[in-house]
């Protein structure tokens, strides 16, 4: 019998460059910060060439960077007129049903498979011209979704309320003039505020790269932290990837909320477990079988819920994705004063960001991320 076994290594690599434009409808000069997330992996089959299978993932992870920085662009409206140029619509439609890409070609592969098998396994069946009907069909099927998906991104249009300002969408590098102030935009010149400051305002949103943690206060208290918040059981190793720091009076807090919840969860999931069990016997005398059945999935949902109910109750932040495509994503501490912390170091993150952007870029600059890299597998 053959047996597979081998080791399988995720990375990341973020990268960020400066993109120059000129306004096609009053010619003002303005540039802002691309940032991209690229992805890549490999796998060392039966534990052979792990150094090397890493180095793949990480080579494959820069040129996915380094591509999707070369296509992709942003809706960065003029900071006079607010008009977007086609090309940076045409570069975040690009961002946009990345997924029906994908299941155009699993649908118009299953199709043809499918058509191809019905003609096989007839009993009548002869070789035939006929054969490669299916896979026509299938590619006919896989197309289609490639044009629905074409469709959809060219109804993107933030242009369509010109000359009233666009609708942006979250996380929108901001317009920046060479000489002008960081800080703040000049009198005479239009910059749109970002949806999540009005939708969100106890929110940070920010881009991969521009989330730094302050290491010296307690995330809930403020006090001087002594440790970081780490679940006692976790679905994954990205479960506490964000170090959130913690004293120890807050850590012992939160970990004897935990348990709390994690007996809650354990203890509804039985509870609900009962009450089918009883509905049950209301209709039938023959209990034993329901009551393996509904006990056993009942135990192991529960289990399942405990990884997860507890640790998102108990964890000291929430953490949202807005849109994994362009890696942006939403986070809020409970405690208040943190979080005004974390939007202030994104702020200077920013202006650092933009400072260093005299010169363009033209290769991939690495940034530090947010998160650790995939761990390995």
């Amino acid at each position: 019998m053959f047996v597979y076994v081998g080791k399988s290594f995720t990375a990341t690599s973020v990268g960020l460059r400066r993109i120059d434009v000129c306004c096609e409808k009053c010619s003002t000069d303005y540039f802002f910060e691309l940032v991209r997330e690229g992805r890549g992996s490999a796998s060392a089959p039966y534990y052979i060439g792990q150094t090397a299978a890493a180095a793949r993932a990480k080579g494959a992870a820069d040129r996915d960077c380094a591509k999707r920085l070369a296509k992709e662009s942003e809706m960065v409206p003029c900071p006079k007129c607010h008009w977007i140029n086609r090309p940076l619509v045409k570069g975040y439609a690009k961002t946009r049903y990345r997924v029906l890409g994908v299941l155009s070609v699993i649908l118009g592969f299953a199709v043809g498979l499918t058509g191809f098998l019905s003609q096989v396994t007839d009993r009548h069946f002869e070789p035939s011209p006929a054969m490669a009907i299916p896979w026509g069909i299938g590619i006919i099927v896989g197309l289609a979704g490639f044009g629905f998906r074409a469709f959809l991104r060219s109804r993107i249009n933030p242009n369509k309320r010109f000359p009233a300002p666009p609708v942006i969408p979250e996380g929108t590098p901001r317009a920046l003039i060479e000489g002008a102030s960081l800080s703040r935009t000049p009198d005479d010149k239009y910059q749109p505020e970002d949806p999540s400051t009005t939708a969100y305002p106890d929110w940070v949103v920010f881009k991969i790269g521009e989330l730094d943690p302050p290491a010296d206060m307690c995330c809930e208290c403020g006090a001087p932290p002594t440790t970081h918040f780490k679940a006692p059981l976790k679905v994954s190793k990205e479960s506490d990837s964000l170090a959130a720091p913690l004293c120890d009076e807050c850590k012992s807090r939160l970990r004897g909320s935990w348990f709390v919840w994690a007996l809650a969860t354990i203890g509804i999931g039985m509870l609900i477990c009962g009450g089918l069990v009883f509905l049950i016997s209301l209709n039938t005398r023959d209990l034993i079988g329901p009551m393996v059945g509904i006990g056993t999935v009942g135990l192991v949902v529960s289990l399942i819920m405990m990884f997860i109910v507890p640790t998102t109750i108990c964890r000291p932040y929430s953490l949202k994705t807005v849109d994994g495509a362009r890696s942006i994503h939403r986070i809020k501490f409970r405690y208040e004063p943190y979080t005004e912390a974390i939007r202030k170091s994104r702020d200077r993150i920013r202006a650092q960001i933009a400072s260093s952007m005299d010169i363009p870029l033209a290769t991939v600059a690495p940034v530090p991320p947010p998160l650790p890299q995939s761990p390995e597998r």
